[in-house]
């Protein structure tokens, strides 16, 4: 058995170094100082002369890391020293919130994209209908002016003149190449009727091209009800 001075003598021990525990403040930055300087890579040198050198100082550098962070450890279960931030010193707030991975079988779904709109082309095709300056009560001509934006395959022009009273065809003429087209003149009971075909396997180029339907007005005749079709195949109608 132990003697009571031992048992005393132990006691005392005891209880002064709970109370030396308890006084104890350790230095946060001179530890971090040391963890900090432990984790950073050693200068670079030859490895040849000094290889036993640098491996002396890495065992050295991670002992002392190693020392530093069992001080946190043990000031830490002590209940001295509040709990530190892992990412260094002179850090302060909350962490950033873990983020949320996609939850097992359920698919992310994505914006939907649209494809960019192209532009509308323009028509092929602008028609402008007239009638010329030297009309008179005997002699008249309806004219057709066609601005082609676009090469045409296909190309059909009719005027339509409606008949009243003498109403007679008087000629027609095209500024398109005589050698590309064919013209015709027909007269029914109600209309003469001019009409302009493009040959097939031309191509009519770019460009503003007039039409001319001439006739002798009879007594009555009204411009107005004087019709045209211009089919490239797509038909534009209109009035004069």
């Amino acid at each position: 058995m132990r003697e009571p001075d031992q048992d005393r003598t132990t006691a005392l021990l005891s209880r002064w170094l709970h109370e030396e525990a308890t006084r104890h403040q350790p230095d946060r930055d001179r530890i971090w100082s040391r963890v900090e300087t432990a984790m950073r890579p050693p200068e670079p040198r030859p490895a040849r002369r000094h290889r036993r050198a640098w491996s002396v100082t890495a065992t050295a550098t991670a002992t002392a890391a190693i020392a530093a962070v069992t001080s946190l450890t043990v000031a830490d279960r002590a209940d001295v020293l509040p709990s530190l931030p892992l990412a260094g010193r002179g850090t302060t707030g909350a962490s950033a919130p873990p983020s949320r991975a996609a939850a097992p079988g359920r698919q992310q779904t994505r914006e939907p994209t649209t494809a960019p709109t192209r532009p509308t082309p323009g028509p092929k095709v602008t028609v402008q209908a007239s009638l010329s300056p030297s009309n008179s009560r005997y002699w008249a001509e309806n004219r057709l002016t066609l601005h082609v934006h676009r090469p045409l395959k296909s190309l059909q022009v009719t005027i339509q003149v409606a008949r009243t009273g003498t109403l007679a065809p008087a000629g027609a003429w095209s500024s398109l190449p005589a050698s590309d087209h064919r013209p015709q003149t027909r007269t029914t009971r109600t209309a003469v009727i001019y009409h302009w075909t493009l040959h097939a396997g031309r191509t009519l180029r770019p460009g503003t091209y007039t039409f001319a339907a001439q006739y002798t007005p009879g007594p009555g005749h009204r411009p107005a009800a004087d019709t045209y079709t211009v089919t490239t195949p797509t038909p534009i109608t209109g009035h004069f």
